[in-house]
């Protein structure tokens, strides 16, 4: 098209890429703010994998992935296979993909769902020992339709405006509005929609609630709606077209449905309404006879996935003979127990054994009933398979929406919709179970997707916890939902504490209000949280952030010293399993004995900033790689070596036994742990050292004098960072890849760890002395309270304020 604009990056930086490196972009591009829409991404990558391989293998486990990251923790988009390098082949190749709308359904969906601001990410990948991608050169190309002056100047919402509303809720009671649609015959007929107000309190009302996702608000459609106070007269609606097809799906034939819907049942303009309604979600949802999953209309793939769960379901529990027989309600059990049971038979002939819960002969049978682009949806013929199937049904953004936990969990029975296909969620949620359980993953060899048939892990938490958990536990389970407001990504969650599921009781700290900034929603929420537990362990939950962890999974070019304000509350950016890879969760630390917080600092003026009392014990003046020769995790006797190679072994994992920084390995005898770990980092190694000549790498040695001295090593994985350092004063220790020389080490009252602080300059400093907080450190010797020995009766403390 004539008017189409493009944008590009490039980057040429030799890098070797081994299954135990983290999943990190070699490159991005954001997508420019004047995009109306994205016609195409091409993707081009020069690489080439180790150069040989075994006679047995077809295809090369080394490849590159696209990937998007979204601003304000928004749902991203799957990740999504590019091509494979060429197998066993020594040489550089240079390999294009352009992504279009003549590819076919898979990429040219992937294309039409990006947005203004989007990154656009290429990862590249290798999977099992001896396999590596050496990646010499990428590039990504981007062309867009740009919007004109008035289409940028247009920002419609997926709700109606604060003028649409005549009547407002009580702030005091427990009322809410409802929907009355009457029925139709015809999915094409117009909706007759009116609404009322009811109050909770009443036993005698019923309804049913919608569960959805919300979607971009680039489009709306009108909706007329009447009041029961005043029926002739007709309000118009602008909604998001999600609701329009769910409620056109919804509605019954022969009866009125009575549906609470939070985009329109709520008046999103008004914070104080919308606060206390977020308040009344556990009620609304407990409340309501049945909740309505809404997935979509007019997806052959996720029609497929529902039928396929609903047959495997209906096998193993046996509660439908199926087929012509079936008389159920939604989706028809249409395979016989007979169907099953003669493919598994055929197989067990010919010397195979049938799948786990005999999933993928369910699978087999019901897929020569799927629609041709089914295959085309699940990564092309060749490539489908029960697993890439359920990829593309679990990357429906509603199973990453955070409010759908408590909207499903919380409710009498759920329905999963999409389309005319409706079943039970239980089915869904255990087929889902199902295809995670090793006995069936073991089986499939899918080997760069097993980990996204997985649901969020919060799931399994909440259903599995017989009591509930810690509100911080759950709020760290939750990094991996999205959320169109990040606030919500506490407010929505708030439900599953312990601590803080009597919403409506809540201090005023952590009780949802969205007349607060999201900055101070987070900051309050970790105050609240030190104040009730008198501790900083939520300081180290900190590495559980975007660009906060211990090893760096940010693109290098945003690798600089810009940390979040206020850097030390949490944000709404992460990863569940991030939170994991911290000392603070990995080892039983003391660093400040038995010291609490001091409480009454926590009163302070300024929300975003923290007041905590500590003493600065040292600061950073050199920093190095880790010298692996003295701190090799993996040595004879692991059990006599100080707890520096335990960190290295535990947090940077470059073995793969913790999974933080990719797929994890499991192994579990000891015996086998140390031999395995030995071959695992020697390969790990080798696979940085042995395709390229490469300088060593910079590093810090103790000296017999008690001092360091710089040496250089080739016993390290080029992908781990600088991350040992040495102090003014001649201690030693392990930091995450984003402190830097000059950092102070602080030992803070109701810490367990040291943490690092960076003292605040320039223009923006004033006339107090602040500090930003960079996360924990590990220092030798001070670890287990050495530091108070000497100085029992020394107070040393001073206020330190970190914003």
């Amino acid at each position: 098209m004539a008017n189409t604009k493009k944008c590009s990056a490039s980057r040429a930086h030799p890098i070797q890429v081994h299954d135990h490196c983290p999943d990190r972009p070699y490159i991005e591009l954001r997508i420019p703010s004047d995009a109306k829409s994205v016609e195409a991404v091409t993707f081009t990558a020069i690489a080439h994998d180790q150069g040989w391989a075994s006679s047995e293998n077809t295809v090369s486990f080394t490849w590159f992935e696209a990937s998007v990251r979204r601003p304000g923790g928004r749902s991203n988009l799957r990740s999504m296979i590019i091509m494979h390098n060429q197998l066993a082949d020594p040489e550089f190749h240079e390999q294009t993909s352009r992504w279009s709308a003549e590819s076919g359904l898979l990429q040219r969906s992937w294309v039409q769902a990006l947005e203004p601001g989007d990154v656009v990410q290429l990862i590249p990948k290798a999977r099992y020992p001896c396999w590596v991608n050496i990646v010499k050169e990428c590039r990504i190309g981007i062309e867009y339709e740009p919007a004109s002056e008035e289409q940028r100047k247009r920002h419609p919402k997926p709700y109606p405006g604060a003028e649409s509303y005549t009547y407002a809720l009580s702030l005091t009671t427990k009322e809410i509005r409802l929907l009355t649609v009457q029925p139709a015959t015809n999915i094409t007929d117009k909706l007759d929609v009116s609404w009322s107000i009811s109050n909770l309190d009443d036993k005698e009302i019923k309804f049913s609630a919608l569960s959805y996702c919300w979607g971009a608000p680039l489009d709306t459609v009108e909706m007329m709606v009447s009041s029961d106070l005043e029926p002739e007269k007709k309000t118009t609606f602008d909604i998001n077209p999600t609701v329009d097809l769910a409620l056109r799906r919804l509605r019954r034939s022969d009866q009125v449905l009575h549906i609470w819907i939070d985009a329109i049942c709520i008046n999103q303009e008004n914070y104080e309404e919308r606060s206390r309604q977020v308040g009344l979600m556990r009620d609304i949802f407990s409340r309501a006879e049945r909740v309505h999953i809404w997935l979509g209309e007019g997806h052959d793939g996720v029609d497929a996935c529902l039928r396929i769960a609903r047959n495997v379901y209906n096998y193993n529990l046996k509660d439908c003979p199926g087929g012509t027989d079936c008389n159920c309600d939604g989706t028809r059990h249409s395979l016989t127990f007979k169907d099953v049971d003669t493919l598994a038979e055929s197989k067990r002939a010919r010397g195979l054994l049938p799948t786990f819960h005999h999933m993928d002969e369910v699978f087999r049978l019901l897929e020569p009933s799927f629609p041709d682009n089914v295959a085309d949806w699940a990564g092309g013929s060749k490539a489908t398979s029960l697993a890439t199937l359920m990829v593309g049904l679990i990357s429906n953004p509603w199973f990453s929406r955070v409010w759908v936990v408590q909207e499903v969990l919380l409710s009498q029975q759920a329905f999963v919709h999409s389309s005319k296909e409706v079943i039970p969620w239980i089915e869904l949620r255990q087929t889902s179970e199902w295809l995670e359980d090793p006995k069936f993953t073991h089986w499939h060899f899918d080997y760069h997707i097993q980990s996204h048939t997985a649901m969020p892990a919060i799931w399994k938490r909440l259903r599995t916890n017989k009591e509930l958990p810690d509100i911080l536990d759950v709020f760290l389970d939750g990094h991996d939902l999205r959320a169109s407001d990040p606030r919500d990504k506490i407010f929505a969650l708030l439900v599953f504490g312990n601590e803080t599921h009597a919403v409506q009781n809540l201090d005023k700290l952590i009780r949802p209000d969205y007349n607060k900034s999201t900055e101070q929603v987070f900051a309050d929420f970790s105050r609240w949280w030190i104040r009730e537990k008198r501790s900083l362990d939520i300081l180290s939950a900190i590495h559980s952030q975007q660009g906060r962890t211990w090893r760096q999974t940010l693109y290098e070019s945003h690798g600089d010293d810009q940390l979040p304000h206020p850097s030390w509350a949490l944000g709404s950016t992460g990863r569940s399993k991030w939170s994991k890879a911290s000392l603070c969760a990995q080892f039983d630390f003391c660093a400040t004995g038995k010291r609490e917080a001091d409480i009454s600092l926590l009163e302070a003026s300024d929300p975003l900033k923290l007041l905590l009392r500590g003493r600065r014990i040292s600061r950073i003046s050199c920093m190095g790689y880790i010298p692996i020769e003295d701190m090799y995790p993996y040595g004879e006797h692991p059990e006599q070596q100080s707890e520096a190679p335990s960190i290295i072994d535990r947090i940077f994992d470059p073995c793969g036994f913790t999974g933080f920084w990719g797929i994890e390995i499991i192994v579990h005898d000891a015996k086998d742990k140390l031999m395995r770990s030995r071959t695992e980092y020697r390969d790990h190694t080798n696979a940085h050292w042995a395709y390229c000549s490469r300088s060593k790498l910079p590093s810090l040695c103790p000296t017999e004098a008690g001092g360091f001295c710089s040496y250089e090593t080739d016993k390290l994985p080029t992908c781990l960072e600088k991350s040992f350092f040495v102090t003014e004063d001649g201690m030693s220790g392990l930091c995450p890849w984003m402190a830097k020389e000059g950092d102070f080490i602080a030992l803070l009252d109701g810490g367990k760890v040291p943490y690092l602080l960076r003292q605040v300059t320039g223009p923006n400093a004033g006339k107090e002395e602040v500090f930003q907080f960079v996360g924990e450190c590990y220092v030798e010797g001070i670890m287990h309270g050495e530091y108070f020995e000497d100085r029992r009766d020394l107070d040393d403390s001073e206020v330190l304020a970190i914003v």
